[in-house]
């Protein structure tokens, strides 16, 4: 039994499979690792680091951002909406991070919940922090978009998570 678990991992590990749509978009799925799509002009490889993850991409700059709009706060929000915004912002990065590295379906996309939880919560702080003043509606209007492309492109890898049937709990 062993030895077929341990087979079944070197085998998932080599077995890959192309297939080029009428778009010319190469779909390149590995069995432990998310369908990703790459253009024709890149290399068509699996990730080797959560930094190379687009999700990840969109929520560190949405991390950076914020760290750029700190100076807007007043000093009373040092212990209080600073603190607490800082820690949702980056929680979203870090999660995804180390939900990368999860074997199983199940761990990567509890990981990932959990940043969405964080991203919403963010969410709420941008819309608090123009409602009270510290946010002027351009500052507002960019920390949005940016939390709202992060969304979409975390939602889309838990998407692919979800539809790849080359990630199986019983690999853990």
């Amino acid at each position: 039994m062993m030895e077929d678990k341990k087979t079944r991992r070197q085998e998932n590990k080599t077995n890959v499979s192309q297939a080029q749509n009428a778009s010319g978009i190469t779909n390149v799925s590995y069995s432990c690792i998310p369908v990703f799509l790459y253009s024709p002009k890149y290399k068509t490889m699996a990730s080797k680091s959560f930094r190379e993850v687009m999700a990840w991409q969109k929520a560190h700059a949405f991390v950076l951002a914020f760290y750029k709009t700190k100076p807007m706060f007043p000093d009373d929000e040092k212990f209080a909406l600073i603190p607490q915004f800082q820690r949702a912002a980056v929680s979203i990065a870090a999660n995804i991070a180390e939900g990368y590295k999860k074997v199983s379906k199940a761990d990567k996309l509890r990981f990932f919940n959990i940043a969405q939880g964080s991203l919403e919560e963010c969410r709420y702080y941008i819309i608090l922090s123009h409602d009270v003043g510290y946010y002027p509606q351009d500052v507002a209007n960019d920390m949005w978009a940016k939390i709202e492309d992060a969304a979409i492109t975390l939602h889309s890898y838990c998407e692919a998570i979800k539809a790849n049937k080359g990630i199986t709990d019983e690999q853990v």
